[in-house]
């Protein structure tokens, strides 16, 4: 493994990197017909790893589209500003959501999965996104309610 201190950091455009991992996604997001609302100031930059930036973005949309979006909810919200030299992302669904109650000590561990009945996966992206966060000097939280929505919230560090 290489000593992620040794990595280069590059300062990123948010929105930019927000915007290809929709670009991704963009046939999952026609066939669903979602509602994705992007509340990024064009100018807001992050001095980080690419890759790690690029991996934590498309976990949480990706999240947030597979259960995020149902029948009656199809609106993702994904927001941007600064705060106090920190820089604040919000990707937030009003979907299937997580009983925080009884899923709390297992939010970020590995093979941990909240809706087995939903999709394909193998709880490894909560955990690797975790992980990833933490090696950049970030946080991650994150706020459910069952049936009303989820809510993940990452604090870079600048």
């Amino acid at each position: 493994e290489k000593d992620i201190a040794s990595l280069e950091r590059k300062p990123i455009n948010l929105a930019d990197i927000v915007n290809n991992v929709i670009v991704l996604n963009k046939k999952y997001v026609r066939d669903k017909k979602m509602n994705i609302d992007i509340d990024i100031p064009h100018d807001l930059t992050i001095s980080t790893l690419p890759a790690y930036l690029q991996s934590i973005l498309h976990n949480l949309i990706s999240n947030a589209m597979k259960y995020g979006v149902t029948e009656s909810n199809k609106k993702i919200s994904i927001r941007a500003f600064s705060e106090n030299d920190r820089t604040v992302l919000k990707v937030s669904d009003e979907g299937h959501g997580i009983d925080i109650k009884k899923y709390r000590n297992k939010m970020f561990q590995l093979g941990s999965r909240f809706h087995p009945d939903h999709e394909t996966g193998h709880g490894m992206g909560l955990y690797m996104t975790k992980q990833q966060v933490e090696a950049i000097g970030g946080k991650i939280s994150v706020d459910s309610e069952v049936n009303k929505g989820t809510t993940f919230t990452v604090i870079f560090n600048e």
